[in-house]
């Protein structure tokens, strides 16, 4: 956490140079022989069937369509991962409409916590409404025009939860990293 892109400069074929900065402003140099794809680690969910459906967005992506009032987030909402932003986002959107906003966490073991947020943060975004739910994502898929139906695993089995969108904000685990593909 803390890298954030500069630029990427390419070396010919499918290589490539990312140039980033940490949080005290030194710059960094990532060479790969490969293709790179740059995003917040963080905010990126491992694998699921439908992890990759235009439903679901990146955290950061989500903040700007906000902003930009680009969606009207009148439907259920699904959240991935349960770090402050993602408490604070999904606050955002019940306080603005949003009839249901769930959030979900995967990992569930953050230093004798349930969940990676501040409990401030946790106990706001539930006296807004919002759950919280420990589980493992397993699908996603649109049933409808507008809502989809996103499959988890939780301690008492398999639940369906009805989403519009998916957001991923993470982070997953504490010692997250680079992911590779």
């Amino acid at each position: 956490e803390g890298l954030y892109a500069k630029g990427v400069l390419s070396t010919g074929g499918s290589g490539g140079i990312a140039l980033v900065e940490d949080a005290q402003g030194r710059a960094h140099r990532i060479q790969a022989r490969a293709v790179i794809r740059f995003v917040l680690p963080d905010e990126t969910p491992s694998p699921f069937e439908g992890s990759s459906h235009p439903s679901v967005l990146l955290g950061t992506t989500a903040m700007k369509l906000v902003d930009d009032r680009a969606f009207i987030w009148n439907e259920p909402v699904a959240i991935l991962g349960t770090g402050n932003r993602a408490f604070r986002f999904g606050q955002g959107l019940l306080e603005q409409g949003c009839p249901e906003v769930s959030m979900v966490e995967s990992y569930a073991q953050w230093d004798g916590k349930r969940y990676a947020g501040w409990e401030v943060e946790r106990r706001r975004f539930e006296i807004l409404g919002g759950k919280v739910i420990e589980a493992t994502p397993l699908s996603f898929k649109k049933t409808g025009s507008a809502i989809g139906e996103f499959r988890v695993r939780d301690p008492k089995g398999i639940r369906f939860l009805e989403a519009a969108r998916l957001v991923s904000f993470g982070p997953f685990s504490p010692e997250e990293g680079l992911k590779e593909y």
